[in-house]
């Protein structure tokens, strides 16, 4: 049986792609209001407990007693509270970005698009100079990912080089 965490994740998943497709715009409707609070109380008997969810302005918060997670949909730049060891790949756009945070740690989930061919060469050239530790570096076809760790700091890209879009996610655990 899946945990409690992985439910309470999913549905959040969920209620992302409800905020997407239009639920979360600015001035809630009766119907949105609706719908937010209803996606809270399946979320509360899925999970066992208090879950706060809060859809406005193309922004998701969930709320639970195990952390918190905010997705973002019009916060196009990279985020301004990442630790100051990660490192940025640039050029690329950005489209969204998630934060978590639980009794584990802190991370943000950066959705990109835009970016060039040779991302994961730069990419992995970038951190190897700046002295991260390279814990897989995979090319699959028009795609791949790389991950790495530095202290207590873990980055994951994962990319398409054919649609030029991915997602690099960075996770600090608490020491």
């Amino acid at each position: 049986m899946p945990s409690r965490k992985t439910v309470v994740a999913a549905l959040a998943v969920f209620a992302v792609a409800v905020a997407l497709s239009g639920t979360a715009c600015k001035g809630k409707s009766a119907g949105e209001a609706f719908a937010e609070k209803r996606l809270e109380n399946m979320m509360e008997k899925a999970s066992g407990g208090k879950v706060d969810l809060n859809l406005k302005d193309g922004t998701v918060k969930v709320k639970t007693a195990d952390g918190s997670s905010v997705l973002t949909t019009g916060e196009q730049k990279w985020p301004e509270d990442l630790p100051g060891e990660a490192i940025a790949l640039d050029p690329t756009k950005v489209r969204a970005v998630v934060r978590s945070d639980d009794e584990n740690g802190k991370q943000w989930s950066i959705h990109i698009f835009g970016f060039g061919e040779d991302v994961l060469e730069q990419y992995s050239a970038k951190l190897k100079a700046a002295d991260w530790d390279i814990q897989s570096n995979v090319s699959m076809g028009k795609g791949g990912m790389i991950s790495a760790v530095k202290g207590s700091l873990q980055v994951h890209l994962i990319v398409n080089v054919e649609d030029k879009t991915g997602s690099i996610s960075f996770r600090r655990d608490k020491e």
